[in-house]
């Protein structure tokens, strides 16, 4: 007699949930596929048709315990086997057609096709491995019509879900394929007919479907859900791998661009082996060379001149690797043979610590370059004019200088010479010393001289300043003239130092005549001495100036003053405020020059109506004696 079956509707529902999980995970973990390359592709590949394949045959199984007859049903375990392995086997290769052969028609029919035939295989093959005592009929409308469904939803399931698309898209995709399986499976079912000739109640078991159900339902959602948070996973490594990816693209565009937009400058890379491997626009306009017919040449095509070491390296390469950069200047060649004088600078590039490459930037200079010659030329031509001009003013200086002595000692002469004649012998004396006085002066002004170009070696001595000061008082006066007063204020005891006095005797003489003419010849001239100290700030006041103790000597005057222009150059050879022929422009000059060889310091202050201060500091001579010296001193601070 035919029995008729049933079917729980917990499992009946249990089972549609599974094959649309199952369908949802299998056609996530495909996209996946899709986008993945080499064996993560593969790996995918099983991944889904495993999920597919056993979410297939969960839905099925679920479908078979959910049928319950008055006899006992067992399931043989080999044809259950084959019928998981059929699932998996032909729905992955379905999804691999899909995937390698891209999503055509034709390629979606044909896995269309296959996954149909795996779904149907699975089922019948299951259905085959049913042992129960009754005889099993399946109706072939009901089989006809399973397998056109099957077939239609899996092929409009794998269109959907293999175009671009969306969450929606693939939810539709998962429902229409598991509908499909759900469908193929029910109405198939449907159609058998089980004829028993007696009816046997089914025994007792240990574990009903209920509970097989439940055990096979978790183990599947434990596989479904691996493997959603699996593809999770992999979608954000690479959402994050592809915001980098155009982040990277963008700057790269960025860099680029900048790069090109910089026309002045060639900027381009070179391999380890200086081998060029990038060419910017500028790099064209600059050599002539477009950055095909450079790529992949060496550096030492277009620098002939590059110089290689001893291990056949280029020597620019391994300097900028050893010190961070590599600069020259020379004479380069464009492609059409014209010269240009290029500055180029090497940097090595380096990534996450190791070097991978050289970037090059070079300029064209050749109007800098035109331009320095030009001025080393004009310099060259200025130096020369500056050496003439200072040979007119001090042949000029002297000249006048040694006329005016001369005249002295020759006009005395010839008096001498008459006075001899005519027997007047105290009167001729007196000629010959005047005239002997002259030579001497002009003796002097040639020590001078001397001691101005340094040929002349100082003859120092250890002295007492105040008492050199003292001696030349009477000198002074009769150096400044009646229209000037004198005015002097000596410390009570000065410290010692080593130096030339005569030289010393000289600058003062120089400086006092200096401030006379300054005054034209009224107004007031004062001279001070002091024992100071200089400590590191003060010091900085003075030319070259640095700490210790000095014997300062001040001259200053009530003159015309000068101005910051003028006083800046008192100090140079040869220059002079005064009219022409009054002196030679050397008095300043050698008082510079005495004070540091001496090793001592000197400064000029000056305020234009009111008159000008000279200060020569002497450095202290310590003696043995001198530990015992109580002569006080005034420290100078900033």
């Amino acid at each position: 007699m035919i029995v008729s079956a049933s079917h729980p509707p917990v499992l009946v529902t249990l089972s549609v949930v599974m094959a649309l999980l199952a369908s949802y995970t299998a056609l996530d973990l495909s996209a996946r596929a899709r986008e993945s390359g080499g064996t993560m592709r593969a790996a995918w590949l099983a991944t889904s048709a495993v999920v597919m394949g056993g979410g297939i045959w969960t839905m099925h199984f679920l479908g078979m315990l959910a049928l319950q007859l008055p006899v006992a049903v067992e399931h043989d375990f080999l044809p259950t086997l084959f019928s998981l392995l059929s699932a998996v086997g032909l729905t992955g290769a379905a999804f691999a057609i899909v995937t390698f052969a891209g999503g055509s028609w034709v390629a979606i029919m044909a896995a269309g096709f296959v996954m149909t035939i795996g779904i149907v295989s699975m089922h019948y093959i299951s259905m085959a491995g049913i042992i129960v005592d009754a005889q099993v009929i399946h109706g072939p409308t009901h089989i006809a019509f399973a397998v056109v469904a099957a077939l239609v939803s899996c092929i409009v399931a794998l269109w959907v879900a293999f175009r671009p698309s969306d969450l929606k898209r693939r939810v539709g995709a998962a429902m229409m394929l598991g509908f499909a399986v759900s469908a193929m499976h029910y109405v198939a079912q449907s159609g058998v007919s089980f004829i028993c000739n007696t009816v046997v109640e089914a025994p007792e078991r240990l574990f009903g479907p209920e509970q097989l159900a439940l055990v096979t339902v978790f183990g599947t959602l434990l596989i479904l859900a691996t493997g959603l948070g699996a593809a999770a996973v992999d979608r954000h490594v690479a959402a994050v791998a592809g915001r980098e990816a155009v982040r990277l693209r963008e700057s790269e565009r960025q860099f680029r661009s900048l790069v090109d937009a910089v026309p002045d400058y060639a900027i381009y890379m070179l391999d380890e082996a200086g081998v060029i491997v990038n060419w910017n626009a500028g790099a064209e306009a600059l050599f002539g060379y477009r950055a095909g017919d450079v790529l992949g040449r060496s550096i030492t095509e277009f620098h002939p001149d590059a110089r290689r070491t001893a291990e056949g390296g280029l020597a620019m390469l391994d300097e900028a690797l050893r010190v961070g950069r590599f600069e020259e200047e020379g004479w380069r060649q464009r492609k059409d043979g014209s010269p240009f004088y290029a500055a180029s600078v090497v940097f090595p590039v380096f990534e996450d610590g190791k070097l991978v490459g050289f970037s090059r930037i070079v300029r064209d200079v050749t109007r800098k370059h035109q331009a320095e010659i030009c001025l080393e030329e004009t310099r060259a031509q200025l130096v020369q004019s500056q050496k003439v001009e200072a040979l007119g003013q001090l042949t000029g200086g002297i000249a006048h200088d040694f006329n005016n002595l001369l005249t002295i000692v020759l006009g005395n002469l010839e008096f001498a010479e008459r006075g001899f004649e005519a027997k007047k012998y105290d009167r001729a004396r007196k000629n010959v010393t005047q005239a002997l006085d002259g030579a001497q002066r002009a003796a002097a002004l040639t020590r001078r001289l001397l001691a101005f170009a340094r040929q002349e070696p100082l003859a120092p001595e250890v002295i007492e300043v105040n008492e050199l000061m003292l001696g030349m008082v009477e000198l002074l006066r009769q150096s400044i003239g009646s229209g000037i007063r004198l005015e002097t204020d000596f410390t009570s005891q000065s410290w010692s130092s080593l130096i030339d006095p005569s030289q010393l005797e000289n600058a003062i003489v120089n400086l006092a005549v200096n401030g006379k003419h300054a005054m034209d010849g009224r107004g007031l001239l004062s001279i001070s001495t002091r024992n100071v100290t200089l400590d590191e700030v003060s010091c900085r006041q003075y030319l070259d100036g640095r700490p210790g103790e000095f014997v300062r000597i001040c001259v200053s005057d009530t003159g015309a003053g000068m101005d910051s222009a003028t006083l800046s150059k008192v100090f140079e050879p040869f220059f002079t405020t005064k009219g022409p022929g009054v002196g030679t422009g050397l008095g300043l000059s050698m008082v510079h020059g005495f004070v540091r060889q001496s090793e001592g310091l000197v400064r000029i202050t000056s305020t234009v109506g009111e008159g000008t201060c000279v200060e020569i500091l002497l450095p202290r001579h310590v003696q043995q004696s001198d530990a015992e010296q109580t002569a006080p001193a005034l420290s100078i601070v900033a």
